[in-house]
């Protein structure tokens, strides 16, 4: 339930929104898509993805009302599609100019450089726009999410301060987030209203030199509680009309997340080399009585090392697919999101019943060239 009842210092009504996941059905959601997605040779994971996003939007709520995914399986499908027929050409393209420029380094470096400054940008296009797929396909009492901007603006600014960090060694880190931060946010809109960002990256400056500082010594984790510090103050920074948001985020929680699923990662890595072992010797086995010169040995062999050797692997591949999936989804994706849901706290009154639908233009297919690349988010 949320605490729609509680109120500031000042008298404001602060509200907490509230996600009622369970672990256990995030799992069975994961382990459902994944074996269908086998079953169907990939295309189930449109409709997988759909399923997924529907249950965890419905069990994020704020004011007691949840919010709903409205997005659809064949939208991703025929984003997805439309994608490939876009990016099958420009790869034959590539082919074509590495074989045109295979009698000279400095043109051939010239064209993988810009390949790969072509494959960058479009990963950035591919993350705003699914961003705003997502957002046209997310109400909340019926209001719609929406977002305006440039796909093209926003992937050119990101490569841009993505260079400048580089070439300041990591230490334009801050800047970087907040400039896209504002990007994302200014262009992001509920209903008829948008929201404001007015956040400075000199307030977090000091925080990420000290964390830049200890990244080594600390093994990376003071790298999360740069970003727990972050999203802290994001999030004072962010408003929408009469509210204004808060948040309490841990670092240990969240490093206890992270932790975890680094735990649960190795142990399926283990559960792999394991059967990977027991897998070898009947390899290595069949490898040599194939290739000696008895010719029963051989008949024996490729009896029984073809067909179901090719089998046994097969579904270990799936199988650690499927294991890879869902522990992404139920000990990081699950409980980060009841993490991050539970330390906001939205403080303020809004008349929402003088809130008008969005009028923007909504895409008509879903987020392709995320799908293509697989970056995005869930």
């Amino acid at each position: 339930m949320t605490t729609s009842g509680e109120t500031t210092g000042s008298g404001a009504p602060r509200v907490t929104p509230v996600y009622e996941g369970a672990a256990g059905e995030v799992t069975g959601i994961a382990v459902r898509n994944g074996v269908l997605g086998v079953l169907t040779l990939g295309f189930y994971r449109f409709w997988g993805k759909t399923r997924l996003r529907r249950y965890l939007w419905s069990h994020l709520s704020f004011e007691d009302d949840p919010l709903e995914y409205t997005g659809t399986g064949m939208e991703l499908l025929v984003g997805f599609l439309i994608a490939m027929a876009i990016l099958i050409p420009l790869g034959f393209l590539n082919g074509i100019a590495e074989f045109a420029f295979a009698g000279s380094v400095v043109l051939l470096a010239v064209s993988q450089v810009v390949q790969v400054l072509a494959i960058l940008f479009l990963v950035q296009v591919a993350i705003f726009r699914a961003r705003r797929y997502r957002l046209t396909r997310t109400q909340w009492r019926g209001i719609r999410g929406g977002q305006s901007g440039s796909s093209v603006k926003y992937a050119l600014m990101s490569l841009g301060w993505t260079f400048v960090t580089l070439i300041t060694f990591g230490l334009a880190y801050p800047v970087e987030r907040t400039r896209l931060q504002r990007y994302r946010l200014e262009h992001t809109w509920l209903g008829d209203r948008s929201f404001a960002f007015d956040a400075r990256a000199a307030w977090l400056f000091g925080r990420w030199f000290w964390a830049w500082l200890l990244l080594v010594p600390t093994l990376g984790l003071s790298y999360f509680w740069y970003r727990v510090q972050e999203f802290r103050y994001f999030a004072t920074q962010t408003r929408y009309g009469n509210l204004e948001f808060q948040s309490d985020l841990r670092t240990g929680p969240v490093i206890a997340i992270a932790l975890l699923y680094l735990l649960t990662l190795g142990a399926i890595l283990a559960a792999v080399g394991l059967a990977a072992t027991l897998l070898l010797p009947g390899l290595l086995s069949g490898i040599e009585a194939m290739t000696s010169d008895d010719e029963a040995a051989i008949q024996s062999a490729s009896e029984i090392f073809g067909p179901f050797f090719v089998l046994v692997v097969l579904a270990l591949f799936f199988v650690i697919g499927i294991a890879f999936s869902a522990a992404r989804l139920a000990v990081f994706v699950h409980p980060m999101l009841r993490q991050l849901a539970h330390s906001l706290s939205i403080v303020g009154t809004e008349d929402f019943e003088a809130i008008l639908q969005s009028q923007q233009a909504r895409p008509r297919r879903g987020e392709g060239l995320a799908d293509a690349f697989d970056v995005g988010s869930i």
